[in-house]
């Protein structure tokens, strides 16, 4: 198994930050980061010194911010993915995988049971599956005359504007151009702002 080192877990943390899609990493990523951790430890434990316990906290800190930032990533795509039954992930690590199956699975089991208590029919459950189901419109990369231009700051999900055209989804970071109503609804439901 070949070692991971402080700059490719870096750049790991680089590139999470930097997207809101969950970028691919190998199933053994996280035993990996495990080995650099102990030998990052081991280093700072055989010869002490204030730089090796500085570098091993940092090793320590992107490995936890790693986590958080793609488990958010995860959790999110669970939820959607819970209405599809055989939605299959790449580019997880082993035991995110094993995170995503169970959060899926119970969000799928939350969406049935509310499906039973308010008595919806499963034809209104397949239109709502086929618009989540449709591919992102591409936002025109020119701005309308009476449009925004906004930086989004939360998860926005697919949504159908005031004139029937669908956006989205949007992660936080991306800088998209909306119609006028639509980029004003997205400011006060504090989504986005401003660009």
């Amino acid at each position: 198994m070949e070692e991971l080192t402080y700059e490719q877990l870096r750049e790991v943390q680089k590139k999470e930050r930097s997207t809101a899609m969950l970028s691919e990493l190998p199933e053994d990523f996280y035993a990996k980061a495990g080995n650099l951790i102990a030998r990052l430890r081991a280093q700072m434990n055989a010869e002490f010194a204030l730089e090796k316990a500085r570098e091993y906290e940092n090793a320590v800190k992107v490995l936890r911010d790693i986590y958080s930032i793609r488990e958010q990533k995860i959790l999110l795509r669970a939820i959607r993915a819970a209405g599809e039954a055989n939605r299959n992930v790449g580019g997880l690590a082993a035991e995110e995988k094993a995170v995503f199956e169970k959060v899926k699975e119970a969000v799928a089991d939350g969406e049935r049971m509310f499906e039973s208590v308010v008595g919806i029919s499963p034809t209104v459950q397949e239109s709502k599956q086929e618009i989540v189901e449709v591919e992102k419109d591409a936002v025109a990369l020119q701005p309308a005359p009476d449009g925004k231009k906004l930086k989004v700051i939360a998860q926005v999900p697919q949504f159908v504007g005031f004139s029937g055209k669908k956006y989205g989804p949007f992660g936080p970071g991306e800088v998209v151009f909306l119609p006028l109503k639509e980029g004003e609804l997205l400011i006060k439901r504090k989504l986005a702002m401003e660009a």
